[in-house]
Order: structure tokens, then sequence, then C-alpha cells
């Protein structure tokens, strides 16, 4: 019997996305097993493709025996992609700038200042004076060598008092101290002369000078020197209504006595009086004033000879030490050098305390005098600089080299981000840096020499983060495509 031919219409076949497929079309063959089913319970059977759908509506079987082949023609489904694109992590870019020392600073200070001198000279009157007061006399030249350019001017008084009755009770007779010595004689003489009044006629203001020193040796026995330079200092004869001093001043005395502050004659007392001590001076003469002398003294200098004066000049000298004053030797041939020696050194007492611009970094402090290196003890207290030792004799600037404002220097930066450290790239000035130049810990890059002051560091690098692995496909795609 000939095979029948069964046909059938609209055959329902299954088919999914394939993703990945040769794209063609083609014949798909298979061979169910029937066993020795029925041809009615064969066409009964389901099957279902995932390769593709049916290309036409017609499907043809044949029965053979013990078999039946079933034909159709199928068609692939069109290639699809999809397209996946992996994060991009960004590039961070930190930058530092090292620390610094500070800024370096140059401040210029005047350690003594004489712009206005105010010279008191006073002479011992008393016996055995004249040879020296001679030789004083002649000196004014070389007392005015170091102060020529200053605004000086200067009053002459003696060891002596003044003597006059009280014209409001004539038996009563007041003692003055520190009166100026003038010459009656010389219209043109006065309390005090001047650096213009030399300027206009030195001769006239030398021979001036030297009288006024020639006091004589009539004076009082007992010297009270301490009383007159106080006294003469505030005023004319002690008169503050008249006084000759300025208050921008800098003042000065020279003493020029073979004796001790009092004599050596004890029977008035005048040791135990307050204004013969040397803190009398030094509470009531204006302060800074310096004291000079040319003093007596058989032990310290070989040319005074006098074996009947036994005392010595310790108030004077106390007061010398204390005001930044010298002494000479009134014995000596001639005063020149002594009173050129003075000359340099009459200017105010050298100042200790300076007040700085900013505070200092005490460790980059350098104290220069005059220009040159000074290494002497000096301590810093905030801005306030004190020098705790001896300047130079004569010194007039000082100057303070030092730093402020520093910022603190370091070996190693914290970057703001957590680092894949496979990716860092570490500029100092726009110099890379080898990976032996640094290490890590944690999130701190670590340099193996810190960056000098000052110094630019970028450091280049991106961020740790998981890159993506899986990715999803749409819900119709075949995975074995």
């Amino acid at each position: 019997m000939a095979n029948p031919i069964v046909h059938f219409n609209s055959l329902k076949v299954v088919a999914t996305l394939v993703v990945l497929s040769v794209l063609a079309c083609s014949e798909a063959k298979f061979k169910p097993d029937i066993g020795k089913q029925t041809a009615h319970k064969v066409l009964a059977n389901h099957s279902l493709f995932i390769a593709g759908r049916k290309a036409n509506e017609d499907m043809s079987f044949a029965f053979l025996p013990n078999s039946a082949l079933q034909t159709l023609t199928l068609e692939t489904n069109p290639l699809g992609t999809t397209v996946y694109k992996q994060i991009e992590r960004p590039w961070i870019v930190d930058e530092f700038i090292q620390g610094h020392r500070g800024d370096e600073v140059k401040e210029d200070f005047t350690i003594a200042t004489l712009d206005k001198l105010d010279l008191l000279v006073v002479v011992d009157n008393s016996s055995s004076m004249g040879s020296f007061q001679e030789k004083l006399s002649a000196g004014l030249k070389p007392l005015l060598s170091h102060i020529s350019n200053t605004d000086w001017q200067m009053m002459v008084t003696t060891t002596s008092a003044l003597r006059k009755k009280n014209p409001s009770n004539p038996s009563e007779i007041l003692v003055t101290y520190g009166c100026p010595r003038i010459n009656a004689s010389d219209s043109t003489d006065k309390a005090v002369i001047t650096r213009q009044d030399y300027l206009q006629n030195a001769s006239a203001v030398i021979t001036q000078f030297g009288w006024k020193v020639r006091s004589g040796e009539n004076g009082d026995p007992i010297e009270h020197g301490l009383l007159a330079s106080t006294s003469a200092l505030k005023g004319e004869c002690g008169d503050e209504q008249k006084t000759w001093t300025r208050s921008d001043s800098h003042k000065a005395v020279l003493m020029l006595t073979d004796e001790e502050n009092c004599g050596s004659d004890p029977d008035q007392n005048c040791d135990m009086a307050g204004d013969s001590k040397p803190e009398f001076f030094l509470q009531e003469a204006p302060k800074g004033t310096q004291f000079f002398a040319l003093l007596h003294d058989k032990d310290r200098y070989a040319e005074c000879s006098d074996e009947g004066y036994i005392r010595k000049p310790d108030d004077y000298r106390s007061v010398i030490a204390q005001t930044g004053g010298l002494e000479g030797n009134i014995c000596a041939g001639q005063y020149d050098s002594m009173l050129e020696a003075i000359s340099s050194n009459m200017h105010p007492v050298a100042r200790k305390s300076f007040t700085l611009g900013f505070n200092p970094e005490s460790a980059d402090v350098r104290v220069l005098v005059d220009g040159l290196v000074w290494n002497g003890a000096f301590q810093i207290s905030g801005r306030e600089l004190v020098i705790t030792d001896v300047l130079p004799v004569g010194a007039k600037t000082l100057s303070v080299v030092y730093r402020h404002n520093a910022v603190p220097m370091s070996s190693e930066v914290t970057l703001s981000k957590k680092s894949d450290q496979e990716t860092i790239t570490v500029l100092v000035n726009r110099q890379p840096l080898g990976a032996s130049e640094y290490s890590w810990m944690g999130n701190k890059l670590l340099f193996k020499s810190e960056p000098k002051e000052l110094s630019r560091i970028e450091v280049r690098y991106r961020e740790i983060q998981n890159l993506p692995r899986a990715f999803d496909f749409s819900k119709e795609a075949l995975l074995p495509t």
C-alpha cells in the first residue's frame, strides 16, 4: 500500500531569541522514536524547537516502515548584539605645598643715638687744683672731638657753694650749689655755651671755656661734687625755673677733682648727709645721665704721688659704674687722649631690649652689631629680644635677622581618596619620583627624603573601585549563542 501523505496547516513551532546564530535558512530533520505507535499517535506528538521559526505553513510527513519522516523548513532569527561599556575611574590629582622655616626679615635698631647733648663740667676749686684746672682748660677740642656734629651745649660749675644774703631776710645767708661760671669782664660770656656759638666764633668759645675751668683754688675745702652736679642739672643754682637742659637731650657730667666726694675733712659730717651719697645723684639727676671723672688715686696712678691723700674716690666710681661713664687720671701729663675717649663714649647707655616686628622662630635668630656678626648672649620672650651680654663699646647699630610665621614641614602627605597604588604618579616641583623614593602606610604617602621647603607636591592616581565583572543579557538572549 502506498505511504499516505498527510498535510498539516498552521503547525505552531516555538522559537526563542538567538543572540549568536548562523545567518541562513536551513532544513531541520528529526526522527521521533515512535516505535510501534500508530500514525495517529505519532502525529499527535508535540515537538519544541529553539533553532528558529518555520519558514512556511506547510509541513509534510512520510510514513516509512517503523518510522515517520517529517520535513519542514526553519528560518533562523537575526543576530542580536548588546554593547556594554566598562566604568571609567576618573584621575584624581591631590596637590600639596611643603611648609617652610618662615619668612626672613632683617630689622635694624639704634643702640645709642646722640642728637642733643647737654654737658655739665664740674670743677673742684679747692686748694691744690690749679695745675689740674690748667690742663683741662686747654682740652675743649679733644672734648668735642666725637660730639662736634651733635647739637651740644655746656655749662661749667664748681664743687663750692655760692653764698649770698636772702633779699627777704638780709640776716639769712643762702647757700646754693650748681651755679654757672660767668665772666663778668666778658660781655659775650653767658651761663651756657652752645655749638652754634662755637661755629660762629670758635676762638672766643675756647677762651671762655678756659676761663670757666680755671676757677681758682679758693673754693670750699669740703667738695660737694655730687650735690653740685645734681643741683646744676636741675637748673642754674638748682633753680628749676632756670633750667638749661633740654627734655629730649642726653645729659652727661664731667668731674675734675683730686678729692673724694665731701673731701677729706670729716668735721662737718658731709659724709653723713643724704645728698652726699651716690644714690642721691642716681635718684635726683635726670634719668640716663652719664658720669665721667678725672680722679686722683695714688695706688692706681703712678703719677699721683701725694702721700698725704689716703681716701679713695669710691663714691664717684660707684656713680661712674652705674651710669656707663669712664674714669681718667687727673695726674696725667696731658688730658687729650682721655678727653677723646670720654667724648667717644658720651652717648646714651646702650639699649638692652629691642621689640621685633614679629614673633621670631628662635632657632633662626642672628644678631649683628654695626654690621658684624655678634656671638654674645641674648634671650627672646615673644617679640622682645633682650641682650644679656656686654655689647662692644661705642656700638651704634644692632641688627636682628630672623624668620617668622613658619609653616611646619613634613615628610608625609595624606591622600583625599583611597588610591589604586598601581596607578600612582608622584611629582615634586614637576619632577616625577621613582617608586623607591616613597612608600605607603594606609592612605599616607611617606617620602624617604623630606621635600625642600615650599616644594609643590602632586600625586595623581585613580581611586580604588571594584570593576563590574557581570553583565545582564536581554531576557530573550540564548546563552549558547
